[in-house]
């Protein structure tokens, strides 16, 4: 996912999180994904964990950071 529609770009941490525009690997790794996996019958297999989807942050705790 990348900035707000239209741009291409987030300019904050508000729209890298909340962006809803799909860039274009995620578009050929979902396709590829519901071609190879739902499609064929594979989802059940495939565990329900979010890496990359994960927007969240860890905290200064985790890090180190001030952001």
């Amino acid at each position: 996912m990348y900035g707000p529609s239209g741009t291409g770009v987030s300019t904050s941490k508000s729209q890298a999180q909340t962006n809803t525009d799909s860039s274009d690997i995620k578009k050929l790794v979902d396709s590829w994904y519901k071609t190879n996996i739902v499609d064929a019958g594979y989802s059940s297999a495939v565990a329900d964990a979010i890496f990359c989807g994960d927007r969240t942050t860890p905290g200064q705790a985790a890090t180190g950071s001030r952001i």
